[in-house]
């Protein structure tokens, strides 16, 4: 019996220590990085919750390093993260292991012009195709800064240059964002009917020509918020009169010049950008677009949207909630060009609706997602004979069960007779597949109920920033 008593108080003790061990506080005593062959030490630094000096507990660094390892992911800067620690009497030594990306992409193009692959699949217009080069050196200096260049033929033509300079000052807190970029087209858009695009072509000569340039300042003052001010310039030529019919000229061609100063700002505490499981990301954009020609309309444009991500009970569900509300506000009586009015709502679409455009002054949607991990996070060694930083990758599978739905307003009363959605309440619901690997890329594949049509068809969505972040 006294046995018994004093393994179990042993064993109380030792769990007692344990406990109070966690509870003990520590100095921070230095952060050692290791494997940034080319990144500074102050872009990885930047992303850390706290500093040497500072006084946390066991239980603390834990909660810490899981939002440092999660920070240095989401600056796509490295493929790998570890982060651990190892403590002395009253010290503590943080420990960074990064396994850096490939950061210069000179790669050719070759994309579909669809505004989503669903659309190119079911479209079967294989004509439509984008062609060309393009340029980009990420992490510049190792200082995180992004160069861009890209020439770009075929059904939409596209010409670019773009400077991000990221995390500079004296305390790291701001960036300068500097842009350029030429469009051309023979073949676009000149209305929406039945919901549809209706596309009109010229082979000699290019309908739609847009050269736009900007530039934008990002203060950081944390690690999850973001606000950005900036202006751009866009000077659009029309050469066919159905691109422009609300002005009801006799002249072949038109241009449009506008000034946009704009605000916007981003709260993002996820923990993966890619496909979060857990964490909020808020944006919020307001702009004013100032017509410089007195034939059209100015008109402000707001949106708002939040993406809910939380891990049910520490098994592999997870909830994902995304609401959004955007509006578009003519000002004074000049009509709105039908390109602008495109452009606003081109890329809103709820799932099961990628052919689809609400073609509207304002909408609101909220796309709503059970999640479950089938596959965690597995690393894969490729090949020994590729570069080390495509030597190996990871892979994440989640089976996704949604429920989705849509409003969109009407810019007038005949619009219902044009574009039946408008006006009305839509939705889909589905199961899916979505496989995450590194390099940011997500592709998703699910089956949709489409409540409008009362059909049930396959889409497929892809996304990657490596050649779409412009």
């Amino acid at each position: 019996m006294r046995k018994k008593l004093s393994i179990s108080f042993v064993v109380f003790a030792l769990s007692f220590l344990n406990l109070n061990a966690g509870e003990n506080s520590f100095i921070v005593r230095d952060i050692i990085i290791t494997g940034n062959n080319k990144t500074k030490e102050a872009v990885i630094l930047r992303e850390c919750p706290f500093n040497k000096s500072d006084t946390i507990t066991l239980v603390e660094a834990e909660e810490l390093l899981g939002i440092f390892n999660n920070n240095l992911i989401k600056t796509s800067l490295f493929n790998f993260v570890n982060t651990s620690y190892i403590t002395s009497s009253d010290s503590i030594d943080i420990l960074v292991s990064v396994e850096e990306r490939w950061y210069l992409w000179p790669y050719p193009i070759l994309e579909y012009a669809d505004r989503n692959l669903s659309s190119y699949i079911y479209n079967r217009d294989f004509t439509k195709l984008n062609y060309g080069l393009a340029f980009d050196i990420y992490n510049f200096r190792g200082q995180n800064d992004l160069l861009k260049f890209k020439i770009r033929s075929g059904y939409k033509e596209h010409y670019s240059v773009a400077w991000h300079k990221n995390a500079t000052g004296p305390r790291r807190k701001s960036g300068v964002n500097i842009q350029a970029d030429y469009f051309r087209q023979k073949s676009t858009e000149y209305k929406v009917e039945g919901n549809k695009p209706v596309f009109i072509s010229d082979d000699k000569i290019y309908l739609r020509k847009i050269f736009n340039a900007g530039i934008n300042y990002i203060y950081r003052p944390g690690l999850e918020a973001f606000f950005n001010v900036g202006l751009r310039y866009q000077n659009s030529v029309f050469e066919n009169n159905l691109l422009f019919p609300e002005l009801n000229t006799p002249e072949p061609g038109y241009k449009s010049n506008y000034l946009k100063p704009y605000l916007y700002f981003k709260f993002d505490s996820r923990d993966n950008k890619v496909y979060p499981v857990d964490g909020l990301l808020i944006e919020a954009f307001a702009g004013y677009n100032q017509s410089l020609e007195s034939e059209t309309a100015s008109f402000f444009i707001f949106n708002v949207n939040a993406k809910f991500n939380r891990q049910i009970a520490n098994s592999r569900f997870s909830f994902h909630t995304e609401p959004s509300y955007s509006l578009m506000k003519p000002i004074g009586e000049a009509p709105v060009l039908f390109d602008n009015k495109l452009e606003f709502s081109h890329d809103f679409w709820i799932r099961g609706y990628e052919y689809f455009y609400f073609f509207s002054p304002g909408f609101f949607n909220s796309q709503n997602t059970i999640s479950y991990k089938i596959s965690d996070f597995k690393i894969h060694n490729l090949p020994s004979f590729l570069p080390d930083e495509f030597s190996k990758t990871y892979t994440r599978v989640y089976l996704d069960a949604f429920f989705d739905y849509a409003y969109s307003w009407l810019w007038n009363e005949e619009d219902p007779a044009v574009n039946p959605m408008s006006g009305k309440s839509v939705f889909s619901s589905g199961l899916g597949v979505s496989f995450e690997t590194y390099y940011d890329r997500l592709l998703q594949i699910y089956v949709a109920y489409v409540g409008y049509s009362a059909k049930t068809g396959i889409f497929v969505n892809y996304k990657t920033p490596i050649y779409k972040l412009y």
